[in-house]
């Protein structure tokens, strides 16, 4: 569990031929990956918080190599962003100009962005807030009738995140956002309506 490359040796006995009873070994301990959760929709009912659920996902695992701070909206800043690899942008609809700016920075300096946005987001204040660093603009919310769904129909096998899943999908989405990906975002992931589902863009150095 430490940091840093710690050095092994593997030996064997039991021959009269010593120069291949010895193995020599490095192991490299890499930190937790921080992830700042920025909870748009936190509720004392943990069914109804949004962060809860990314929670379980992310870091439930006992050998998981995240290690996540919640916080809700208001909490948000240039200095809480700088303490953290990854920021997660949880259906946070409520962000002042100087806190998108900030957000902004983070990803333009090298910081990583995970944008899930929800029915709380205005898709006119989140693309002129986010507009620059977002891989796609939204443009409205969608809804499925309550007797149909739309699931997941192809997704990049190749992508490191995406290559351990499997092609099936059981998951059955309801309600989703209509969206224009960038002409430098990378589509990931569609759903079988081929809307994009998961889109992806490097910008700056983030």
């Amino acid at each position: 569990d430490a940091e840093g490359t710690h050095v092994g040796e593997v030996t064997l006995n039991g021959d009269s031929f010593a120069v291949d009873n010895k193995f020599y070994f490095t192991v490299d301990g890499w930190p937790k990956i921080r992830v700042l959760v920025v909870n748009g929709e936190a509720s004392d009912d943990w069914f109804d918080d949004e962060g809860h659920w990314f929670g379980l996902a992310v870091s439930s695992a006992a050998e998981s190599p995240f290690v996540l701070e919640s916080i809700e909206s208001a909490g948000l800043s240039a200095a809480s962003l700088r303490q953290s690899d990854v920021a997660v942008l949880l259906n946070v609809g409520d962000l002042s100009d100087s806190q998108a700016a900030a957000v902004s920075s983070y990803v333009e300096s090298g910081g990583s962005l995970l944008i899930a946005p929800g029915d709380r987001v205005d898709a006119n204040r989140f693309n002129q807030q986010l507009g620059s660093i977002s891989p796609a603009t939204l443009d409205f919310q969608g809804s499925t009738g309550n007797d149909d769904y739309l699931v997941i129909a192809d997704f990049d096998r190749r992508h490191p995140i995406l290559r351990p899943l499997e092609a099936d999908w059981s998951v059955r989405f309801q309600g989703h956002w209509t969206i224009t990906p960038n002409a430098e975002a990378d589509v990931l992931m569609q759903f079988d309506n081929s809307e994009p589902a998961l889109v992806e863009r490097s910008v700056g150095e983030g």
